[in-house]
This record gives C-alpha cells, structure tokens and sequence, in this order.
C-alpha cells in the first residue's frame, strides 16, 4: 500500500511541475539609469553587485515581485541609495542623478547642523548610533561627514528621543544640511 501511494504521490507532483501548477514566484522588471558625472558605477540590488552602468544607461533586471529592493550606484566612497517596491508583473524605473565627481574646488566632506527644541535645554547626539557629543538649545551643533551618504541623526535624554535621516550630497550646498529635533 505505501509504495502505491508514493507512486500516486510522485505521478502528481510530477502533473504539477509540467503543467506549471508549482510555477516560479511572479517577476517584475527593475530599470535602473544613471545619468551621472562619473566614467562608471557599480549597480547594487540588496548590497549584491548586479554589474556596472555608465552615464546614460539603463540596465534591466528581472527580481521575484511583490517586494521592496534598496538600489546603491557606487564608485569608491560615493555613493546614491534609492528604494522601490516591485509589484507583480510590472516594470519600475529609478533614475539616478548620483553619485558624481566632485568639481575642481568641491570637499568630499559634508556638514550636519543639529538644533535641539523642546523642554530639554541639552540632549546626546547620535550620528548613525555612534555617539556625537551634546546638543545645546539654542546653540547649533556642527557635525562633519562624508558627502555622498546617508545618516541617521538621533538626540535622546531620559529614554526619550527623536531621529531623522539625511543623504549629504555632494559639492555647494547639496552637502550641508541643517536639522531640528524636538524633545
């Protein structure tokens, strides 16, 4: 009897694959463009290399559908991140203005200004989780990063705190940004 019913067992798993009853998870189309200053960038999808791209093109990747998928183009330390949802069947393009070579005269340096309001007159200051020092209010507190990143800016006391994130581009004013947290 048990050989019988395994052979059942196998005869219809066997219906399902050639029918394409058990068939892969949907697919959808990621397009991803560059249109950038740099010679080439590598393509990330979910921190795995998927390949380089250049100024002005497009490549498309086929990824399982109904997902959220984080891009990264880099070259070196610069780079831009963007996030896209791929839903099932569907084709989602990201373009990419970034990241780009510094000009002649550019610092591959950036700058976070803090401002604390609340009811709390100073709090910790955290860039990233890692610990920046305190924050006065009414005094702007100046954080030097590397442009072409993104940052998580957090300011706690007494179990309470409140967070941003910022991307610090790179060169003039796309590399400083000021923020304000409230207590």
């Amino acid at each position: 009897m048990y050989p019988a019913m395994l052979r059942v067992l196998l005869s219809v798993l066997a219906l399902c694959f050639v029918t394409g009853a058990l068939g892969a998870a949907p697919l959808a189309t990621l397009k991803v463009r560059y249109n950038g200053t740099l010679s080439k960038v590598d393509v990330l999808i979910n921190t795995v290399k998927r390949g380089e791209i250049a100024p002005g093109q497009t490549i498309s990747v086929q990824l399982p559908a109904n997902a959220s998928y984080t891009v990264t183009l880099r070259q070196g330390d610069l780079a831009e991140t963007k996030t896209a949802w791929l839903a099932s069947g569907l084709t989602r393009q990201l373009v990419f203005f970034g990241p780009n070579a510094p000009t002649e005269g550019e610092s591959s340096t950036g700058g976070i200004t803090v401002h604390l309001a609340g009811r709390y007159d100073w709090a910790d200051v955290f860039l990233n989780e890692s610990p920046q020092g305190r924050v006065i209010r009414g005094q702007a507190r100046e954080l030097r990063v590397k442009s072409g990143e993104t940052y998580k800016v957090t300011v706690r006391r007494d179990g309470r705190e409140s967070s941003v994130t910022v991307y610090i581009g790179v060169g003039g004013s796309l590399s400083k940004k000021a923020v304000h947290l409230r207590l």
